[in-house]
């Protein structure tokens, strides 16, 4: 997190979103802290990210997505330059100061191209007046562009549970944000106190299923334990608001990557970004599902309109990359995961991906360069597994072997990792093997083993009759 006022580095600016700012194109800027207590910060960017979740659903609309407009939080950029890195003709900053039960939000929509305010207002209200205030705000955006403002189609925002309801969710939302394995925990002691206090609030119940869901996709806690409770928390929350785009997405996740339901778990997909045309998250989760179902044609358009959403995403530069590599695309897919390492040169996972993109092509030393960071960092499964394959190339198979020891036991290890290190490691000298890693993978459900059809990893793997009975067992049928 940058101080207030910190000039912020220059990100990179995606080529796929490289074009002259669109007026209703609308980035939200994080609206500023100016309450005496910092801690309120999840509250600001709560303010935030609740405007840009009701733009959304304007169908007229293009709405950058929280991670992309979160990048510039604290920037002393011009916002011309800013509406020029994201192609945002319109941009909206404000500040928020709470004091006891008083709040002050401030807010202006300017026009990007000349800096120029199209209107401005603030408003002095009591803390549980915080909805009206953002419903206002996005009404004069929707106003000033001459646009529809959907109506209210969900009202969990608007419903009994109250600012202390509203104020747990916010906490839990700021605290999954962090994207660690502390956050994750304590956004889940925060919305299980939410939904304890106020069992009929959706809202939490849709941030446990997405918590529960990432501890599993990324290898923190088990599969087996983690989708479950997701799946349960994403049907309650629907069951209490059934127009809850988020938790049509969260329900989509489970059902395409866990319970390989891939018919179902695209309509949920489907239905999120029905309901919010906007939702960049939604386009990504979608474009990612069709991929794993071998539907890669179909996938690369809804994936570039979800970087177009949201082009400072490292995630979505990243899985763009990954459909550009299984496509056999290269210098696109390396440009994207490029993309993808400049946003965050510390993201296990992009290195990760590169890694085995550099070894497919033969660019062992390049793949290595990429690993060695992850070989310094604290122990992690996309560390361990992407830098023992890259030292096993390199002609360094001790180091790779030695490596392997301290995690060979490890529940903390993903078996889809497990997988893609001994494929790297063994592609040449034991089939066998790579088939009992990738069946282990399956067997503890990890989201990772639907990527066989496409994947070019698995390449050399599929002319084998125990291919497709594997990829049956996912319920994927190879072409």
């Amino acid at each position: 997190m940058f101080a207030w006022a910190m000039p912020l580095p220059a990100p990179p600016v995606p080529e796929a979103i490289a074009q002259p700012p669109d007026p209703n194109t609308v980035a939200v800027l994080p609206f500023a802290n100016l309450s005496p207590e910092p801690e309120q910060d999840y509250f600001c960017d709560g303010i935030t990210e609740d405007i840009i979740n009701e733009l959304t659903s304007i169908r007229d609309l293009n709405v950058v997505g929280r991670t992309s407009s979160f990048v510039f939080k604290n920037s002393r950029l011009d916002l011309r330059e800013i509406g020029a890195r994201l192609s945002a003709g319109t941009v909206i900053e404000g500040s928020v100061r709470k004091s006891g039960e008083m709040l002050r939000v401030s807010a202006q929509i300017i026009d990007s191209a000349s800096g120029r305010a199209l209107w401005s207002e603030s408003f002095d209200r009591q803390t549980g007046e915080v909805f009206a205030i953002e419903d206002e705000i996005a009404g004069a955006i929707a106003g000033t562009l001459r646009v529809t403002l959907a109506a209210k189609q969900s009202g969990e925002r608007n419903g009994p549970h109250g600012f202390e309801a509203y104020a747990l969710y916010l906490k839990g939302r700021h605290a999954w944000n962090r994207m660690t394995p502390a956050g994750f925990r304590e956004a889940i002691e925060l919305y299980s106190r939410a939904v304890a206090l106020y069992p009929d609030y959706a809202l939490p119940y849709c941030g446990l299923a997405d918590t529960f869901s990432w501890l599993a996709m990324w290898g923190i806690r088990s599969p087996r334990e983690m989708f479950p409770k997701a799946k349960q928390a994403a049907l309650e929350s629907l069951r209490l608001d059934p127009l809850l785009a988020n938790a049509y997405t969260s329900l989509g996740v489970v059902l395409c990557h866990y319970d390989r339901e891939w018919q179902d778990g695209t309509a949920m997909l489907r239905r999120a970004i029905e309901l919010e045309s906007s939702y960049s998250v939604g386009h990504h989760m979608l474009g990612l599902s069709l991929m794993f179902q071998g539907r890669l044609d179909d996938a690369v358009p809804v994936l570039r309109r979800a970087l177009k959403l949201d082009p400072l995403s490292v995630r979505t530069n990243r899985t763009l990359g990954w459909a550009y590599y299984c496509l056999n695309v290269p210098e696109q897919a390396e440009k994207l995961m490029l993309q993808a390492l400049a946003i965050d040169p510390d993201s296990p996972p992009t290195r990760f991906l590169m890694v085995e993109f550099y070894l497919h092509q033969g660019r062992d030393e390049e793949a290595l360069a990429i690993a060695e960071p992850l070989l310094q960092a604290p122990p992690n499964s996309f560390g361990w597994g992407a830098g023992a394959a890259a030292l096993a190339r390199n002609g360094r198979v001790s180091e790779a072997s030695n490596s392997w020891t301290p995690w060979s036991g490890s529940r903390r290890l993903s078996a889809s990792t497990c997988c893609r290190l001994r494929w790297h490691t063994q592609r040449r000298e034991n089939i066998d093997r790579a088939f009992e890693y990738l069946a282990k993978s399956i067997e503890d459900g990890s989201p990772f083993s639907c990527c066989l059809l496409v994947d070019p990893m698995f390449e050399d793997l599929r002319a084998d009759p125990r291919f497709n009975q594997l990829a049956a067992q996912v319920k994927l049928k190879p072409s």
